[in-house]
């Protein structure tokens, strides 16, 4: 009897040990399954960002360079009329238009009549008024009075300069019209093409989640496959050898998850043309520009840019939906290049990982047969990063996209959505490019201290002014007619202080670290747990940050913007600033699980923690509940993928 009940306690001893390792093991391997479910997604998070920034540099073109033609300030600041202390809050002085007009005919922009001039001589700026109507500038005719013997050395001079400065004027006016047209063409195409390249990347990397229930790792490898070696490897000997069987789940296999957010993108510029005198007027990019006897090699150059650059945005489209963006066919997004501002991540769709094993571990003092089953289950699932912003700022179940039934959008700044609105011209409120530097921003690239963001880092030299030729901005052309899809949009100018000035303008600010997980050293982070699968499969032309050096990281952008003196208060002084994937609402409630708006909306509280998709144990009660997920006013909803 004593034999007995002591064997009886080992057994039972030994049967406890089993089965806390057989669930151990289970929680183990789930938590791995979701780690690489979270490394996909904090990847995904930051291509988001890049495409973020990439619309921001598109602004920053449209607002800051492109425009600054009207302001009077900065030009007289070029010239040399006021010193590099002024305040260039104060600088701006338009007509009171709110949108941005290209027009790069001026004293900020170099072309072939800077030659031979000095700083104060640079010909006229054609960029001071949207519309205007300037009379020829007739030479100088020498009457009989005139070319007497007295006074013809003085009047011949004056006569050889008025011709000069006609012969000038009269080219600046044909050209200038081209030359407006050119440059939005080239800074819409770079846009565009660079956030192409990173639509597609986003679509690859959502097929490693979906594509089926063993669903690939960021370096391509099969995460069913380690899940269970992980398992096997955490086993007693006893467990190990009489597995039964291992269940894995991946709750994202044949469930897209992100919408793309396109939007419509509608440039205006400078038309200029000579008539009697010279005319300048303002036209939609769609337009081109009015013919005059320079135009004809500047539009066989850009017509076909300016139509895939155009088409997209100014025709009706379809609504947009998970499903249809994962079929999307990743060659016709260069045929129509589309406006993308990013992605939403639709937060019905829950990632998690199950895990469920059984095992029938032979007792030690056991009859034969009379084995015990072991049955353990888990389930784990990514939490705390965030994709990016929605567009509007409810998402109820059952929808496929974002909803605002106000209209309220998380970025009240951005355009109209395409699928959202009939065709629209840039004359309708609202309508034109623009984002919010912080929560609740109501100006954005409208405020006087954002159309100067970065100019501090401009020379003041004639031979250092901005280019829409050579290596400044015209290798944009030579990319697209070479069909060289370079990944890097900014400017490739030798003149680093461009680079640096297009650096500030797309740097993090408090806005990005509200709404996107992301990463100070993503191509470090990349080479480390992804190998080259991200480079040659996911996204073979490059999806590398943006700034200075090339290429860069985000931690460099920040240091580069610490180095501006302007007075960009929205922008992150430092990298640390950027961890805020984590930040609770309350002690026990981190932010929502489907990464949607949250209270941090106009939020006074400090901020911090850490950045980017962690992973947790979740039970399959809380799966299977009704949950909080679409947003203000939405009511409970249950998941769309709930355990099997």
């Amino acid at each position: 009897m004593v034999f007995i009940f002591f064997a009886m306690v080992i057994n039972v001893g030994l049967l406890v040990n089993d089965k806390i390792n057989l669930q151990n093991s289970v929680d183990i391997a789930a938590y791995y399954g979701a780690m690489k479910q979270a490394e996909i997604l904090n990847t995904m998070a930051h291509v988001n960002f890049q495409i973020r920034q990439a619309w921001k540099l598109l602004n920053w073109r449209l607002w800051v360079l492109a425009d600054i033609g009207r302001n009077q300030k900065y030009e007289d600041y070029i010239k040399g009329f006021y010193s590099a202390t002024d305040d260039p809050a104060s600088w701006i002085t338009d007509d009171g238009s709110n949108y941005p007009v290209v027009c790069v005919r001026n004293a900020m922009w170099w072309d072939e009549n800077h030659a031979g001039y000095t700083v104060n001589q640079i010909p006229e700026n054609f960029c001071k008024k949207l519309t205007f109507t300037i009379p020829d500038l007739k030479p100088f005719h020498m009457g009989a009075a005139q070319s007497s013997f007295l006074f013809a050395p003085f009047f011949n001079v004056f006569h050889n300069q008025s011709i000069k400065n006609s012969a000038v004027f009269g080219k600046d006016c044909d050209k200038g019209g081209p030359a407006n047209y050119y440059f939005a063409a080239l800074i819409a195409s770079s846009y565009k093409i660079a956030v192409a390249h990173r639509r597609n990347a986003m679509r690859d990397l959502q097929s490693l989640l979906i594509s089926g229930n063993d669903f690939r790792d960021i370096s391509g490898h099969s995460v069913k496959d380690t899940v269970e070696t992980v398992f096997r490897k955490n086993l007693t000997l006893a467990n190990k050898d009489s597995i039964q069987g291992i269940e894995f789940v991946n709750s994202l296999a044949g469930q897209p998850f992100v919408v793309p957010i396109d939007v419509r993108l509608l440039m205006k510029y400078t038309d200029i043309w000579r008539s009697g005198g010279c005319h300048g007027m303002v036209r939609d990019l769609a337009e081109a520009p009015t013919p005059t006897a320079t135009i004809g090699a500047f539009t066989n150059q850009i017509t076909g840019i300016v139509n895939a650059a155009t088409q997209t945005d100014y025709a009706p489209s379809k609504p947009m939906s998970a499903a249809i963006f994962a079929g999307e066919d990743p060659k016709q997004v260069f045929d129509r290049l589309p406006s993308l501002v990013g992605f939403e991540k639709n937060p019905w769709v829950m990632a998690y990982v199950k895990v469920r094993a059984t095992t029938r571990p032979k007792m030690l003092f056991s009859p034969s047969g009379s084995n015990v089953e072991l049955v353990a289950e888990a389930y784990a699932m990514p939490f705390g990063g965030r994709m990016g912003p929605w567009y509007h700022d409810t998402w109820p179940a059952g929808q496929d996209t974002s909803t605002g039934s106000s209209g309220n959008k998380v970025d009240s700044l951005l355009p109209f959505r395409t699928n959202e609105a009939s065709p629209k011209t840039w004359a309708d409120p609202g309508a034109e490019p623009n984002y919010s530097r912080f929560p609740g921003d109501t100006l954005g690239m409208k405020s006087s201290m954002s159309r100067v963001m970065g100019l501090r880092m401009l020379s003041l030299g004639r031979e250092d002014l901005p280019q829409i030729q050579n290596d400044d901005y015209g290798n944009i052309l030579a990319d697209v007619s070479s069909s060289n899809n370079n990944q890097d949009p900014m400017v490739r100018s030798s003149k680093g202080f461009i680079r640096r000035a297009e650096t500030v303008g797309i740097a993090p600010d408090l806005f990005d670290a509200s709404y996107f997980s992301a990463q100070d050293h993503f191509r470090a982070d990349l080479n480390k747990y992804a190998g080259s699968f991200f480079s040659t499969q996911i996204c073979p032309f490059g999806c590398e940050d943006m700034g200075v050096p090339f290429p860069s990281q985000v931690e460099e952008q920040v240091t580069t913007t610490a180095t501006d003196k302007g007075a960009s208060y929205w922008k992150i002084k430092k990298v640390e600033h950027l961890n805020t994937g984590w930040s609770q609402e309350a002690s026990d409630h981190y932010l929502p699980p489907g990464g949607g708006p949250s209270v941090l909306i106009g939020a006074a509280q400090p901020l911090g923690g850490r950045v980017g998709y962690s992973v947790k144990i979740v039970s399959e009660k809380f799966l299977r509940d009704s949950l909080q997920l679409g947003g203000p006013g939405t009511g409970p909803g249950k998941i769309k993928n709930p355990p099997p």
